[in-house]
């Protein structure tokens, strides 16, 4: 079931600019804060320009691994793949736990999202790179 202020928040973001929706989000939802999940609810209720999108993982996906697969399903449904892969591999983790973690909620949305061959090639590059990582 969808909240009251999800339904607000999604309307007021609507209204707004993409740059000003992007940072109102981040102003409101930062990454690391109490109740900073309702960001993952609210991206997918609007289109974003590239440049925000790009702006949003920055933000949120600095905070990589999730201990779920919400966030990472949440961009692949506005991103294109090869977007969403060069953000994630900005902030790959270094420790073992933290790739296994990864590898466990980030293989199967990409398999989920995978739209083409090119998709699942480039998803299956990005599983091996951590599968190596992960030793």
């Amino acid at each position: 079931m969808v909240d009251i202020e999800i339904i607000e928040h999604s309307k007021s973001i609507r209204e707004m600019s993409f740059r000003d929706a992007a940072d109102w989000l981040m102003e409101n939802y930062p990454a690391g804060a109490p109740h900073y999940g309702t960001a993952f609810q609210l991206m997918p209720r609007r289109s974003w320009k590239r440049s925000d999108q790009i702006r949003l993982a920055e933000h949120y996906l600095a905070r990589l691994p999730f201990a779920s697969s919400t966030p990472y399903r949440v961009f692949l449904s506005f991103m294109a793949a090869e977007v969403f892969v060069s953000q994630i591999r900005k902030f790959l983790p270094d420790d073992e736990s933290s790739i296994d973690l990864l590898r466990f909620h980030l293989g199967p949305v990409m398999r989920e999202a995978a739209t083409s061959d090119v998709d699942r090639a480039l998803f299956s590059r990005v599983m091996a790179e951590l599968d190596r990582a992960a030793g």
